[in-house]
């Protein structure tokens, strides 16, 4: 398992464009993928969980990884986190 916390750089937060993005990477990977923020946590997998996170612009979260793509799965979550994408 590897944890990793990132300073979400998305200029509106995990709104559902970037909450997508975040979405359709995770599911490319076999890996369990996590979004943790202020103790809620949700599936990186879903839509619905990444958004009930409620993560807003420069908010810190945690992001977890468990399985045999772990590396290449928080590699790749972690890039979208701190882009600016919009």
């Amino acid at each position: 398992m590897q944890n990793n916390t990132v300073v979400v750089k998305c200029k509106c937060g995990l709104h559902a464009r970037p909450a997508a993005s975040v979405m359709k990477t995770a599911k490319t990977f076999q890996s369990k993928i996590r979004i943790e923020k202020d103790g809620k946590s949700g599936n990186a997998k879903s839509i619905i969980d990444i958004l009930s996170v409620n993560v807003n612009c420069m908010d810190q979260v945690e992001v977890s990884c468990d399985g045999a793509d772990e590396a290449e799965a928080m590699q790749a979550i972690c890039a979208i986190l701190e882009s600016e994408i919009d």
